[in-house]
């Protein structure tokens, strides 16, 4: 047997590649008629829904390193949500994929009703997958998707990656579609999702008008600007050409301006909207809310704060910057007679003093100036906690999860004192401890 492969090895290797090399042949014949779809906007119309699909669009001929690939987008308007996808199947002239959709942008007017309604398809379609993220806007969702063609190509195609990096940092949620839908339809019935907004990066605008060849800024977009050569060549070349772009349903107009290469940013500390039951309650956009929200999650790690006013006299005028690094959260739900009580315990496992401005040189603390720093940080901590939850309550809102805890391990109480989750909510009083247990400068 041996023998027989060493004598006949030239025809194996045949073989193997009159059958391989057609089939590869086949696969790329078909990937090269599929129109990528990463991202999805939807916007509410007088008559129906505005979907906007952003598209990945290969670049021939790129003489730039990495990927030779460009964003794009296509919409078209429809009664409803599953209308309109269904009309950006065959609209570039392609099939259109989207089963690696892994975000959704809800436009402003959309919270004019229950949000869940233009939803629905996400939860039966089985080619989208509702494990795709959703985020809100706060005018068209339609402009602010078309911004991503001015990110880097792996961020503004890969909106759930750098998502998951914010909650860890707690700087935004990465709320899939189907935890949103089951949210609004839990106990409670509140969800909280994330607003997605990209502003204009002025700095890199006024370096580019003193210096259009800046290395830095042409090494960062060079994928980007290739592409957008070739857009330039085939939209002033001839009129011909122009209208084949149109017949083609792709839309390269970033929407920014006559510059469609300006740089854009995430906005931080981006607001966060309440829900109830899928309908819009309220926006959480004071930082201060927005931290103590973020801090009494569990699926967020990282936390900044900013001391000042310390009660200390060695520590008079001295401000500094805390991170947390590590923390469990604790919630409990009881009834004082009728009234129900959250209790929120907080436990610091880790927190660095990361910097400190003075007049003087601190190397290090003594043991009563942390006792102070640690007692500031919970005051900081428990006064943003008190803020968005009394926020909260003015919209009957129950932002921390507490009747949920009712339902399950108080239920015949709950049901003997309220008949909703807006009277519980009404009632609510929280209390909050905090423990530090490991402080370091």
């Amino acid at each position: 047997m041996r023998r027989f492969f060493k004598k006949n090895i030239w025809i194996i290797i045949i073989m193997v590649l009159v059958v391989v090399f057609p089939t590869g042949l086949s696969n790329q014949a078909k990937l090269n008629m599929r129109t990528i779809v990463t991202g999805l906007a939807i916007d509410k119309t007088d008559d129906g829904y505005e979907v906007t699909a952003q598209v990945v669009k290969t670049v021939s001929g790129t003489e730039s390193s990495g990927i030779g690939a460009e964003i794009e987008f296509i919409s078209d308007n429809a009664k409803t949500v599953s209308k309109g996808l269904a009309k950006l199947l065959y609209k570039a002239g392609k099939f259109s994929a989207f089963s690696h959709t892994n975000f959704i942008i809800l436009g402003k007017d959309t919270l004019n009703e229950d949000v869940t309604k233009c939803l629905d398809i996400f939860l039966r379609d089985k080619v989208i997958k509702n494990s795709a993220m959703i985020l809100f806007s706060k005018e068209k969702a339609s402009d602010e998707i078309k911004k991503t063609k001015n990110l880097e190509l792996s961020v503004g195609l890969g909106l759930q990656k750098v998502y998951s990096f914010k909650q860890e940092e707690s700087e935004g949620l990465m709320m899939t579609v189907l935890d949103f839908l089951i949210a609004n339809d839990t106990y409670g019935k509140i969800a909280v999702a994330s607003v997605f907004e990209l502003q204009e990066n002025k700095i890199g605008d006024a370096s580019k008008g003193g210096s259009s060849s800046s290395s830095g800024e042409s090494s960062s977009s060079s994928s980007s600007n290739s592409s957008q050569g070739n857009n330039e060549s085939s939209s002033s070349g001839s009129s011909g050409s122009s209208s084949g772009g149109e017949e083609s349903g792709i839309s390269s107009d970033s929407g920014q301006g006559s510059d469609k290469n300006s740089k854009v940013n995430f906005n931080a500390n981006a607001s966060l909207y309440c829900f109830h039951d899928g309908k819009f309650l309220f926006d959480i956009s004071n930082e201060d809310e927005i931290m103590g929200y973020m801090i009494t999650r569990e699926d967020t790690k990282t936390s900044y704060y900013e001391l000042e006013n310390i009660e200390c006299d060695s520590l008079v005028g001295v401000k500094m910057t805390i991170s947390i690094k590590d923390k469990e959260i604790y919630k409990k739900l009881r009834f004082e007679n009728e009234i129900p009580c959250l209790d929120i315990k907080i436990n610091i496992n880790n927190a660095e003093v990361n910097e400190v401005i003075s007049k003087y040189s601190y190397s290090n603390f003594t043991e009563k100036e942390y006792d102070a720093i640690k007692e500031s940080l919970k005051k900081q901590i428990t006064d943003n906690i008190s803020k968005i939850f009394e926020k909260s309550k003015m919209y009957k809102a129950d932002i921390f999860n507490a009747y949920e805890k009712a339902y399950k391990f108080n239920y015949k109480k709950l049901k003997k004192y309220y008949n909703n989750e807006q009277e519980f909510a009404e009632k609510l009083r929280l209390n909050v401890s905090i423990d530090i247990k490991n402080m370091e400068n």
